[in-house]
Parts: C-alpha cells; structure tokens; sequence
C-alpha cells in the first residue's frame, strides 16, 4: 500500500474558488477548508504585494508520490510564484480507520482498491517516512506555535527577528477537564491561536528559541514538522 501525505495549500480567501475548481480539475479531493489570518507584517505585504490577510486552508490526503506531483502542477498551474499562496506536504506516519479515509476523500488515487482498504489493518505505521524525508533532505519545517489569544503579534514579531518573513492563524479552544486545567504553563481553558510559521530548516532553531525567549507572555507550545514538498515559496 502506498505511503501517503497531507497536502496543505494557504491561499488568499478570495482566491477559494480558483483553487477549489484546480483540485476538482485534477481529481484530488479536498478533506477540509478552514479559515485563516495571515500574520505578515505591512512591510512585507507591501513587498509581495498583497492587500488582504484574510486566508483560505485547504487539506487533502493523498499517495506520497501523488502529492508530490500535485504540488507541481500547482505551482505551474495556478502561478504560485506570484505572492498570494504557499503549498507544502507533510509525509504522514500512522494512518487509522483506513477505510473511513477512503470514503472521506473519495478513493486512494493510486493502485490501492476498495477491497485492498477494507482488508487493510486499522492502523498502518509508514515505517519509511522518517528514513525518506531524511534521503530528500528537508530544507523547510512546518513550525506550529498554540499560544494564549492576544499575543499573535508578539510571537510574529519574536519570529520575524529571528528570520521568519510571516505565517498563518488559526483561532481555536483549549480543553480541559475536572483534573487538569493546564499543560505546562498554558491554560487549556483559554482561547488559543494556532501559528503556522514556515520556514528554512537551517532557522528553525533560532526562531523557536527566539519565541521562547521574546514572547514568554504567550505562554506557547511549540512543535516542529518537517515539510517534503513546497509551492509558491520562490519569491519568499
């Protein structure tokens, strides 16, 4: 069975039925939409010449090498040198209730058939992820930052001295129960802003540090994923 990879495209909200028709076009489903913020500061909008932050996210899974195409022709296809859009995938490491993803987005797209997922395990372990990323040699990485709501400027702004040119918000609840009303020093009951800050895999490093150090008011959690494929990046 194939390996497989989410793929990730932010693009301008107004931008939505352009891409959406794409996906459609090219028969690569699209899992979920959601909404987003850019966080690129009014210089850098300026630079790239964008007048809007107001952003679109769609998710698809798709088979490793299928996304890796997509991602191609999405970059040929639809322009993404031009400011406005980003496109990158994730390789995925553990697959469940494979037969539910096989509804949800329409089929594998590979050779996998429907009676090959019915009779598949319900969990595959994609022991080649890791090994593979590592032979491609990752030159971006996917930080992801849930920090208290309010401090997105003060994250961006840690981020950006440390050579980030900008990233994505997404706004989101924290959850708790009757024991637990924390991890760490974050509040989980609290109203969160999830960052997705993409960069070079030599910054990594010293953007997360420069979170933790500059924006301590955020009380963030910060994690790392390594990026396999890119669109749209060139004139970032």
């Amino acid at each position: 069975m194939s390996s497989f990879s989410v793929l990730f495209t932010i693009a301008r909200r107004t931008d939505r039925d352009r891409f959406t028709a794409f996906y459609q076009k090219e028969q690569a489903p699209i899992g979920l939409v959601f909404m987003g913020q850019g966080t690129a500061s009014r210089e850098i909008l300026s630079i790239l010449g964008i007048g809007e932050t107001e952003k679109v996210i769609l998710m698809s899974v798709l088979p490793r090498d299928r996304a890796r195409l997509f991602t191609r022709e999405l970059d040929i296809a639809l322009r993404m040198d031009q400011p406005g859009a980003i496109a990158f995938t994730i390789p995925m490491h553990s697959l469940t209730a494979l037969r539910a993803l096989h509804a949800q987005f329409g089929g594998c797209a590979d050779n996998t058939t429907p009676t090959e997922v019915d009779h598949a395990m319900d969990i595959q372990t994609d022991t080649q992820a890791h090994p593979q990323a590592a032979e491609n040699r990752i030159l971006y990485e996917l930080i992801i930052v849930i920090a208290n709501k309010g401090y997105v400027g003060l994250v961006m702004e840690a981020a950006r001295g440390a050579g980030a040119t900008g990233g994505t918000t997404i706004h989101a609840g924290g959850t708790r129960d009757s024991k637990t009303d924390s991890f760490g020093k974050v509040q989980l009951q609290n109203e969160k802003e999830i960052i997705w800050i993409l960069t070079g895999a030599d910054k990594r490093v010293k953007v997360m540090k420069a979170i933790m150090e500059n924006a301590p008011e955020a009380n963030a959690i910060q994690f790392s994923i390594p990026v396999t494929d890119t669109a749209g990046l060139r004139r970032r």
